[in-house]
């Protein structure tokens, strides 16, 4: 390398001048010793900076292989068009977060959300999508997941979950309206919640509030069905109680 070369090439000079020297072809100059060692020090200071030198290059690509890895582990987990976590990303968290106190589950789906596409386009759904990701908010005590289509997941602890989750299901017609003001109707969303039991899984949950969502549905949209679980000591049984919220 470069700084090999550099720092290398006053001993080499000095040992070829000796050789030279001792064969008689020239008389050897006076500090001869003092300038090897000089040389040798030369080498000493240009071989470490070269390796210092070496060595913040490496560390470079090193965080810049980081960063880039970073980004697209980000990219894998996040939604493109929201910027909120995707199913994978939620998942992988899941158990964490149960752990750190999130035991309240709401999945939302908007109504009628494909006459949108069909009438207004692509474009226009993908900013009505954007205007719920506003309208639910997350925060440090709410994870929002974009599971898929119009579909949206929130996870949620603390005091007041279910509240707090059905205020923002009852935002987002007024987000959409001032965000998307080319529709002619309210664009309202029905949702499933389940307050459950820290242990419970992440698969029977959301099955439940699927399934609490498609009550909604049936039951006429823009409203909510929640469920509220609590466990029996180590019993896979759980008590029940369904409440219907209409707005």
């Amino acid at each position: 390398m470069w700084f090999q070369i550099v720092g290398w090439a006053p001993l080499i000079g000095m040992g070829l001048f000796r050789i030279v020297s001792m064969l008689g072809a020239t008389d050897a100059p006076l500090g001869l010793m003092t300038l090897q060692h000089v040389s040798i020090a030369f080498e000493v200071l240009v071989t470490t900076l070269g390796a210092a030198d070496r060595f913040m290059a490496l560390k470079d690509q090193r965080d810049r292989a980081l960063t880039q890895a970073r980004m697209l582990e980000s990219l894998a987990e996040r939604d493109p068009l929201t910027g909120l976590y995707n199913r994978r990303g939620f998942e992988e968290r899941y158990s964490r977060l149960v752990l750190e106190g999130f035991d309240t589950m709401a999945l939302i789906d908007l109504d009628h959300f494909k006459s949108i596409n069909d009438t207004r386009g692509h474009a226009t759904g993908d900013a009505v999508l954007r205007a719920v990701a506003v309208a639910l908010m997350p925060d440090e005590d709410t994870v929002v997941v974009r599971i898929g289509g119009e579909e949206f997941l929130m996870l949620l602890r603390g005091t007041g979950a279910a509240e707090r989750a059905e205020r923002r299901r009852q935002a987002i017609p007024a987000r959409i309206a001032a965000e998307v003001p080319l529709l002619d109707r309210p664009v309202t969303a029905s949702m499933g919640l389940v307050t459950s039991a820290p242990a419970m899984r992440f698969n029977d949950l959301y099955r439940q509030c699927d399934r609490l969502l498609y009550e909604a549905k049936a039951a006429g949209r823009n409203r909510t069905v929640s469920k509220s679980f609590a466990a029996i000591a180590q019993s896979p049984s759980l008590l029940e109680q369904t409440v219907v919220s209409l707005h």
